[in-house]
């Protein structure tokens, strides 16, 4: 008699927060990735030929990432683009704008003549 054993199937693990970021290469990501770099080339004065002829990327897969469009959009195209304009990736991908509004509080404190 021949017996069968199975191990239980490990639930992929998940990050905190992840479904909030979305996945690597959501719609989201590579528009905000895009919008970043659109920016950096207008402060920086670059062109698109610019970061081309700086990345060694076809000009084709440029024309996609800065639409927005390419899929998938890799770590090397993230480093290289980020290494011609000098940035850190991480800044690439981040929200221009802040998720939660920042509220400014002031604590003034009370005392009462008892108090030292």
């Amino acid at each position: 008699m021949n017996r069968v054993f199975s191990r239980p199937q490990a639930k992929a693990a998940t990050v905190p927060g992840a479904e909030e970021i979305g996945a690597p290469n959501s719609l989201e990501l590579r528009s905000r990735f895009a919008d970043r770099v659109q920016a950096l080339l207008g402060e920086l004065g670059l062109s698109k030929d610019d970061l081309v002829e700086r990345s060694a990327l076809p000009s084709s897969r440029v024309d996609l990432i800065l639409a927005g469009s390419l899929v998938p959009l890799t770590f090397r195209d993230l480093t290289i683009i980020g290494a011609v304009l000098g940035m850190p990736v991480h800044t690439l991908l981040l929200p221009t704008s802040p998720a939660v509004e920042v509220v400014s509080l002031e604590v003034v404190e009370e005392r009462g003549s008892g108090d030292a």
